[in-house]
């Protein structure tokens, strides 16, 4: 048997109990500061939508229990309790300020497709790779990109924005916005406002757990 480990999260009580995607008991175990939520599995899940959509409810279930969540990778699998917290051990100054920063917050997502308003995403600034801190990282990736048709809409909402992060696929660019749980239906409000102010045709969702802000571990 391994351990399937859905995610991180503050210490509290009471221990999170509920059913994993393969019906495992999930155990709270507790490393320092850190609670990892987790279930003994005897082999890796398949990636199917089923699965997925569990292992969602999980880290919901999760988010709505803690106050400060970090969502492990699906799939993320360790051999035994000793081997999660070696590697929770080993990361545990990043993992705490990673929960610092996702404390009593929601992540809010906008994507736009390029060419949909005529205007898309350009590149610039710095490289993120280069980076010498989270916090910088953080910076460098939230100005990866210029996305020019949502500046509307994130004029609209930047007071609640506590960090941005930006990706660009293809055709679609997307930003996600960690803000404070209480202020997620006034984020969306706002943003719905400006982007039909603008006339841009945007998606977006939320609030979700912050699953772009929690680093691969």
């Amino acid at each position: 048997m391994r351990l399937l480990v859905y995610a991180l999260a503050s210490r509290g009580t009471p221990p999170v109990r509920l059913a994993g995607v393969r019906g495992e008991r999930l155990e709270t175990i507790r490393i320092g500061s850190i609670d990892a939520i987790a279930g003994a599995v005897s082999a890796v899940p398949r990636s199917t939508a089923r699965t997925l959509r569990h292992y969602d409810h999980v880290v919901r279930a999760v988010w709505a229990r803690r106050s400060a969540v970090l969502p492990a990778r699906f799939g993320t699998v360790m051999r035994d309790r000793r081997e999660l917290a070696l590697v929770v051990g080993a990361r545990r100054e990043s993992l705490q300020r990673q929960l610092a920063l996702v404390r009593n917050r929601a992540q809010m997502t906008v994507r736009v497709v390029e060419g949909a308003t005529g205007k898309g995403a350009r590149e610039k600034g710095a490289d993120p790779l280069q980076a010498r801190s989270g916090a910088e990282y953080l910076r460098a990736r939230a100005g990866r990109y210029e996305i020019a048709a949502l500046a509307p809409v994130r004029a609209a909402v930047r007071r609640w924005i506590r960090a941005e992060k930006v990706e660009k696929r293809g055709s679609v660019a997307t930003v996600y916005h960690l803000v404070p749980r209480a202020a997620a239906p006034a984020y969306r409000s706002a943003a719905e406002r400006a982007a039909a102010s603008a006339q841009i045709s945007v998606h977006l969702s939320g609030p979700w757990p912050p699953y772009a802000f929690a680093e691969s571990w």
